[in-house]
């Protein structure tokens, strides 16, 4: 797939209109139980942040990582594991996944494997190492992907996900230590594991807009076959949000990045089968409240709502899955009361399709 972008220049099809079969997630107050709040998953004084989440497709279990720190910004001092049988009802007590001078990026299943991606905290190099005892044991560091290495800066918080033969991981990064940051995909077409390629590049370096400089990318494949990148813009001022592209070829070419709603988090992201998109964030205010959004239309428009209606809670850098055997998508983020000096924790909630 390398060198093979032609950046906004696609013609852009007919938007695809989901056969929602009657089904479109929409926001509702708790009391009319279509966000659930399920239970606390980690309570602690200590923060707990940054989740990444999996489902496994072979049996639904939902797997989610998250940092273990003193704070908010603070370097972390390990991660931890957890996980649900239950379509995120119940949640097993979190285990300790020590990584010393590896930063945490995202995981995914691989039949009864989890790949858990990484990045060397000095190199930035990116690494990968897996488990097949779900996070019992770990195989040793092996890396992935070197470029914008020394010098360079090279991040991923985005999930990584399957794509046809492909694993693909989002990343962000630039070639020097300092200056615009851009968008780009690696990928490994093979069981995920070894070197990973340049796969495609959704925002370059050249690219001029209120979404310069853009941060924490993530990527969902829609029902029609349309891969759907979303990013947040990295200026940390009112021309701050979440931003779309979209490539209707499998990533060889994408559209103009689009706003899509205004927030300050990493957007966290899911698909329906119906074709419902449900993107997560963060208020632009020091309260922060979570957000999630949600878009019918292949990203077209985008309605969102925060997931309640607290201002002392710090809710931030959250992840939903869609969970096939209770048809709802389940959202795990990151909650610290009285931001930011109480406990902290990470929490899930269900969001719920409706009929229209």
């Amino acid at each position: 797939m390398s060198g093979i972008i032609d950046q906004f220049g696609l013609k852009i099809p007919k938007v695809y209109v989901p056969k929602s079969n009657g089904k479109k997630l929409v926001p509702r107050p708790d009391s009319d139980d279509v966000i659930v709040h399920s239970e606390v998953l980690t309570p602690t004084y200590d923060f707990f942040g940054f989740p990444n989440v999996a489902i496994n497709p072979a049996n639904g279990h939902i797997c989610v990582t998250f940092n273990e720190a003193q704070g908010h910004g603070q370097p972390a001092l390990g991660n931890r594991i957890a996980f649900s049988r239950d379509g995120g009802r119940t949640w097993e007590t979190s285990k300790a996944m020590s990584t010393p001078g590896q930063g945490k990026l995202g995981h995914i299943w691989n039949g009864s494997r989890i790949l858990f991606y990484h990045y060397n905290t000095e190199t930035y190099a990116q690494t990968l190492r897996t488990s097949d005892d779900e996070g019992d044991s770990f195989s040793e560091f092996e890396e992935t992907y070197a470029s914008y290495t020394d010098p360079g800066q090279l991040f991923g918080p985005g999930d990584p996900i399957k794509y046809k033969d492909w694993y693909l991981k989002p990343l962000y990064g630039r070639p020097t230590n300092s200056g615009p940051r851009h968008v780009l995909i690696i990928g490994n077409n093979g069981n995920g594991e070894g070197e990973y390629e340049l796969y495609s590049v959704p925002v370059r370096l050249s690219d001029a807009g209120n979404y310069d400089n853009p941060e924490e990318p993530g990527i969902v494949v829609h029902p029609s076959g349309a891969m759907l990148c979303y990013f947040r813009t990295g200026e940390w001022d009112d021309s701050e949000g979440v931003y779309v592209t979209r490539s209707f070829d499998g990533g060889k070419h994408w559209d103009k990045p689009r706003f899509a709603f205004p927030s300050w988090a990493r957007p966290g992201l899911a698909v329906s089968p119906n074709g419902t998109i449900c993107i997560l964030g963060g208020e632009m205010e020091q309260g922060r409240r979570a957000i999630f959004a949600f878009s019918n239309d292949l990203g077209e428009t985008h309605t969102w709502d925060y997931l309640d209606d607290r201002t002392d809670n710090f809710q931030t850098y959250g992840r939903p899955v869609w969970h096939p055997g209770t048809n709802r998508f389940v959202a795990i983020y990151a909650s610290d009361t009285n931001f930011p000096n109480g406990p902290a924790f990470t929490v899930c909630k269900f969001i719920d399709e409706v009929d229209e």
